[in-house]
C-alpha cells in the first residue's frame, strides 16, 4: 500500500523501504510475541538504522502512557526487548549516524548488510566501516562478524 500514497514514484520509494520494517518492529516489540516465545530472534534488514532510536523512544513513551493499556500486551517497555539479544538490524558501513545509533541503543544489535550491491546503497561499505574512526574496533568487529554469529547461532 505504501507505493500508492503519492502519485510519483520517488516519495513512494522513500517510504516503501522503511514503513514495512517499522511496522514489523512495532509488531514484534508491542504484541507480546517476545514474552510468549523466549528464544525467538528477529532481524530487520534493508532499512538502515538511523530511525531505530526515535521509533523505539516513541514506543516506550506510549508504553508508559496509561491511556494505551500497553501492559495488557507486553510486560516491559519495548526498549527492554532490544537488550534481550534477540533483535538485530542490518546496517551499512557508510551510514552517517551509525556511530551515534550504536552509542544510543547498543553495539550488539547491528549486523553488516552484506548482500550488496543495491540500487539505493553504496558498494563496498565494509571497507568504509573498517576505516571509520568514530566506531571503536571492538564495535566494528561486532557489526562485521560477531553479531551475525550470535543471530545465526554460528
Amino acid at each position: 500500500m505504501v507505493d500508492k500514497l503519492f502519485e510519483h514514484h520517488f516519495p513512494n520509494r522513500v517510504l516503501a523501504g522503511i514503513f514495512p520494517i517499522m511496522a514489523g518492529l512495532t509488531s514484534v516489540l508491542c504484541s507480546g510475541l517476545l514474552d510468549r516465545y523466549k528464544n525467538l530472534k528477529f532481524a530487520f534488514l534493508e532499512g538502515g538504522i538511523s530511525w531505530v532510536p526515535a521509533h523505539v523512544e516513541r514506543m516506550d513513551d506510549h508504553f508508559e502512557n496509561p491511556r494505551y493499556n500497553a501492559r495488557d500486551l507486553i510486560s516491559h517497555p519495548p526498549s527492554h526487548y532490544l537488550k534481550s539479544g534477540r533483535i538485530f538490524f542490518g546496517c551499512e558501513g557508510n551510514e552517517p549516524f551509525l556511530g551515534r545509533v550504536v552509542e544510543e541503543v547498543g553495539e550488539d544489535l547491528f549486523i553488516y548488510s552484506s548482500d550488496y550491491p543495491h540500487a539505493d546503497r553504496t558498494e563496498g561499505t565494509a571497507q568504509y566501516l573498517k576505516l571509520r574512526d568514530d566506531i571503536p574496533e571492538t564495535v566494528r568487529r561486532k557489526v562485521l562478524e560477531d553479531n551475525a554469529r550470535r543471530f545465526y547461532n554460528l
